[in-house]
């Protein structure tokens, strides 16, 4: 991963790692409270603009998407069937 890179591509490497993106979103600390950066802005976001830096530590918050794209409900199915 390199800190320029847009979370699209951050995404598919971590998939890559076996992280279940499928279920999770990016997200970044605004004001105190976490804001969800949308897929469809993924594109348009670097790693560096949402990392959350604490005494030196880069920190990447990632969220449970609250609604799943059709992939991860029907992974889900498939698992408890």
């Amino acid at each position: 991963m390199k800190i320029n890179d847009n979370l699209s591509n951050i995404r598919k490497i971590l998939e890559k790692n076996d992280v279940q993106m499928n279920m999770l979103l990016f997200a970044k600390i605004v004001e105190g409270e976490f804001y969800k950066i949308q897929k469809k802005e993924e594109k348009t976001k670097t790693l560096n603009s949402i990392i959350h830096v604490v005494n030196k530590h880069k920190i990447l918050h990632l969220i449970r998407n609250p609604i799943p794209d059709c992939s991860s409900l029907n992974n889900l199915i498939m698992d408890v069937l």
